[in-house]
């Protein structure tokens, strides 16, 4: 199976538009006619030879123990090749966890061991010489269950005498963590007015189009890898992080392919029990394995998103001056730790209050283990909760002062000349004009038209809303990312980097999501994928760049500082019929 490569082609256009640089400019899709005629290549669609599937027996109880395990009349069952149990397989490591000092990790394996914590964990793997096969032969599989008292919701979770989800820790808490800036306990016994108020996000089911699904090839001698994995992933360089360290293996061991990825929203990074099982298996029976979820298991097995509680205190003026914040977070991690779960109750430590100038803020965000299904990253990851916090508890104070709503906003705003500018919390803001983002929102809107729509629907009788929001977000995590720009023999350029070169679309080839191919890397969440991977593009390209003008100098008999880029090459300044194409540079370059 090839690296995923995108070739741009610009069918239609005339050669100058085809020279004309990318960056600024609407350019066609150029991924559209592979994808319209189904040429795509999703995991479902990798199909090695002789390759078997895996299936599992789950648990439907949020919390019991596993009194009696009879898996024989599963061995027993037409086409099955393997059955296993957590006893199966002691060499096979935990699910592996950021390793965050502050947070408790209690034990995750791959398949239950004695007990299980949520509905959904994984019991027993079948394997077996098709799909349906393993699905029938895990429908045999008769567990005796023990039922034990569960805990759903991370506030009963927290109380006196809830049930431990895992017994081995002292408690429910996987991580309590605080910050403060000012001094809130004044601000809030020297406020003329307080409001208080509790807002829920609800859990949600990620879900998307394309469910998660791996394929693990053992090596057969022929290259250093050990293993191969295809998989539905937004981070391969951490997956194959994640296999190495469950599996025993060296990280250059195992390659990780991310083919097209049929939407991820969060939700696809890190090893999971089925990719561990997958790899395990595959090195096991040195046979190529395949997984891919169903929906039904897909909604029970994949991390979920938001189910957090925010306790809002908000202090003001009369003159509706915000003098004082504070938040107390409540996350639902659910039962166990996927490898980013922890991560996003920590946002809100950072963000809490937004876009405004708040001089006293507390925050405390709390962890909590439940028997629900894990939760984890979802489109933001921790950053809407925030927003939605501190975005009702304005609307709340603008009632409370009888103030209108977006004039409590614009008083309020961390202004231009404020920049750049540490919130209570020590959150760095670098720049921004949030007025001035705000007149144009209401302008495009054509607000002071939909006021009186709400008015007049009003005086029908009729039920209408404005609602208004607003937020500051960061781009980017920790952990960089790496950009190679590669010039071909023919001149053609590898990566992403055409404009900065600038070469044509059509002689700049895509590569990704190998790590065969790209030695380092991250992976695409937190609004990081241009900001940092296109930065480091841009830096590579600019280094190419720097040897190519070099080597131009060098064929135009000229210095280096006569020599300036042109479209598809370099020129001498002021003698632009003295150039030299890309081409002509690879051909120099590779003739060393």
């Amino acid at each position: 199976m090839a690296a995923k490569e995108e070739s741009a082609t610009l069918a239609g256009m005339t050669w100058p538009d085809k020279l004309a640089r990318a960056t600024g400019k609407p350019i066609r899709r150029v991924e559209d006619p592979r994808f319209l005629a189904g040429k795509a290549c999703y995991v479902e669609d990798v199909e090695p030879e002789g390759v078997l599937h895996l299936a599992f027996v789950r648990s439907p109880y949020p919390s019991a123990r596993l009194a009696g395990l009879n898996v024989e009349p599963a061995r027993a069952y037409p086409g099955v090749v393997a059955v296993a149990t957590a006893d199966d397989v002691p060499e096979v490591g935990d699910v592996p966890t950021l390793p965050l000092p502050f947070a408790r990790i209690p034990p995750f394996p791959p398949l239950a061991r004695g007990r299980v914590a949520a509905i959904g964990d994984p019991i027993v793997a079948i394997v077996a010489d098709s799909a349906g096969a393993a699905r029938d032969a895990a429908d045999l599989v008769e567990v005796d269950f023990d039922p034990q008292a569960s805990v759903a919701s991370a506030e009963a979770a927290l109380e006196p005498g809830a049930p431990r989800v895992h017994p081995e820790l002292e408690s429910n808490l996987c991580y309590l963590l605080k910050k403060e800036g000012g001094d809130p306990d004044r601000a809030f016994a020297e406020a003329d007015t307080v409001v208080q108020l509790r807002v829920d996000n609800p859990r949600v089911a990620p879900i998307p189009l394309e469910p998660r699904g791996v394929v693990a090839v053992p090596g057969d001698g022929s290259t250093v890898h050990r293993l191969t994995v295809w998989a539905s992933s937004q981070a391969p360089h951490g997956l194959r992080t994640d296999l190495a360290r469950a599996l025993g293996l060296r990280e250059h061991d195992v390659r990780v392919i991310s083919p097209d990825v049929g939407g991820g929203f969060g939700c696809k990074s890190g090893a999971t029990p089925e990719y561990i099982m997958a790899g395990y298996f595959a090195l096991k029976l040195q046979r190529p394995m395949k997984w891919v979820a169903t929906r039904s298991e897909d909604i029970q097995a994949t991390t979920q998103g938001r189910d957090m509680l925010v306790q809002v205190d908000l202090a003001a003026k009369r003159d509706g001056t915000l003098t004082g914040l504070k938040l107390r977070n409540v996350a639902n991690m659910g039962a166990h730790l996927h490898s980013a779960t922890a991560v996003t109750p920590t946002f809100i430590l950072n963000m809490a209050s937004g876009c405004y100038r708040i001089p006293n803020v507390r925050v405390e965000s709390l962890a909590v283990f439940t028997n629900t299904p894990p939760t984890g990253p979802y489109r933001g990851a921790g950053r809407p909760e925030s927003v939605l916090a501190i975005e009702r508890g304005i609307d709340r104070m603008a009632a409370e002062l009888d103030m209108d709503p977006i004039e409590l906003r614009r008083k309020n705003f961390i202004r231009p000349e404020d920049f750049p500018y540490k919130t209570a919390t020590g959150a760095e803001y670098d720049s921004g004009n949030y007025a001035a983002a705000l007149d144009e929102a209401l302008h495009l809107v054509g607000y002071p038209e939909l006021v009186k729509r709400r008015e007049a629907a009003r005086a029908r009788g009729e039920l209408m809303g404005i609602g208004v929001s607003t937020f500051v977000e960061p781009s980017g995590s920790p952990g960089g990312e790496s950009g190679r720009v590669r010039v071909e023999r023919d001149g053609k350029v590898t990566l992403i980097t055409g404009s900065q070169l600038h070469v044509p679309l059509d002689q700049v080839r895509v590569v990704h999501g190998d790590t065969a191919e790209i030695d380092r890397g991250t992976g695409t969440f937190a609004s990081r994928s241009m900001m940092l991977g296109g930065s480091a593009g841009v830096v590579a390209a600019t280094r190419v760049e720097e040897k190519a003008r070099r080597i131009a100098a060098h064929q135009l008999e000229t210095t280096i500082d006569d020599v300036q880029p042109i479209e598809g090459g370099f020129a001498v300044a002021g003698a632009p019929a003295r150039h030299v194409t890309w081409q002509e540079i690879a051909r120099a370059a590779y003739a060393g």
